[in-house]
């Protein structure tokens, strides 16, 4: 069995940054969003990938003092939309969704000179498809809480075949007091059966949040994401993504989140940080904004040393009555 690896030497995407505004929708728990008749969110995402590729300079008593660049390169995808359907039915709210999950496009394109500096030959590595999936979920509340199930049909792409899918289900979790809430999702294991076995490990998130009891609204967030790698094969470790944040809804109606990013690779042992920043305005019953995330990526590989910094760029409408 071979695993899927998509995502550590391009763009990682298993946390998807969403909208701020309603907390535990801001970190991708949508299937709590609070309405009374109909929800709808619209996401159109992009990505921004800076690569660079190093080789240290030694000298004659092997001490290094230097690098020097030997890649460059500039990458800009179109990721999948997100859409987000709910329908409330009194105690239960029903979800249909379309969303991008993994993403799998790189370009490495390098020319290879001669002493002369005359191009012999071209080095070219090319990564096109992604994962996204589509699903439903339904859920059930009473008082404070709510529980939920549903069914989520992942689509792989890729550059040399169609479409293949594999079937996940999900159950979800969460909880609203008066100044404090948290969310909770697991997700079982998808296997894509064709010539080789890919697959994509159990997965769970919970998300927390505290809004202190003032004027203001502002809300302390932490989100915690696990992937369980090592039980699909044991030269890998478990991935972990966790953030915290900070965001605040200002008295004209315009929304701001401000946070941090960590990331530990499921391979090398590795941790990457990031930032993320949000802004929106809300105009009931409606609410737009832009949502941008970058991640700091550095790592060894071939005897180079690769700098990977990828932007992700959403812009949301959202619309709940």
């Amino acid at each position: 069995m071979r695993t899927f690896l998509m995502f550590i030497f391009s763009l990682t995407n298993f946390h998807t940054s969403n909208p701020s505004g309603d907390p535990l929708i801001a970190s991708g728990f949508f299937p709590f969003a609070t309405f009374d008749r109909y929800y709808v969110s619209v996401g159109a995402n992009a990505a921004l990938v800076n690569e660079f590729r190093y080789q240290y300079l030694y000298d004659s008593y092997n001490n290094t003092v230097g690098r020097q660049i030997t890649y460059e390169k500039r990458n800009f995808y179109f990721l999948k939309p997100t859409v987000n359907l709910g329908f409330s039915f009194g105690r239960f709210t029903t979800f249909l969704y379309y969303r991008g999950d993994f993403d799998n496009n790189y370009l490495y394109e390098k020319i290879i000179y001669s002493s002369g500096y005359i191009p012999e030959d071209t080095v070219r590595i090319e990564r096109k498809g992604d994962i996204y999936s589509g699903g439903f979920a339904t859920f059930f509340g009473f008082g404070k809480y709510r529980v939920g199930a549903g069914l989520s049909l992942l689509n792989k792409e890729d550059i040399v075949s169609s479409a293949r899918r594999a079937a996940r289900p999900e159950i979800f979790f969460s909880y609203r007091g008066k100044n404090e809430g948290v969310g909770l999702s697991l997700s079982a294991r998808a296997k894509f059966s064709e010539e080789t076995e890919y697959t994509i490990p159990d997965k769970g998130e919970v998300f927390l949040y505290y809004s202190p009891s003032s004027r203001t609204m502002a809300k302390f967030e932490m989100n915690l994401c696990y992937l369980d790698f090592s039980r699909i094969n044991d030269s890998y470790e478990d991935y972990i993504f966790g953030s915290v944040a900070i965001s605040n809804t200002f008295r004209d109606k315009t929304t701001l989140k401000v946070g941090g990013i960590l990331e530990k690779s499921f391979e090398g042992n590795y941790y990457a940080p990031g930032c993320e920043v949000g802004l929106g305005y809300i105009m009931d019953p409606a609410e737009i904004g832009i949502l941008l995330s970058k991640m700091f990526y550095n790592y060894s590989q071939g005897g180079e040393l690769i700098e990977e910094s990828p932007v992700k760029v959403q812009f949301y409408l959202r619309i709940s009555k």
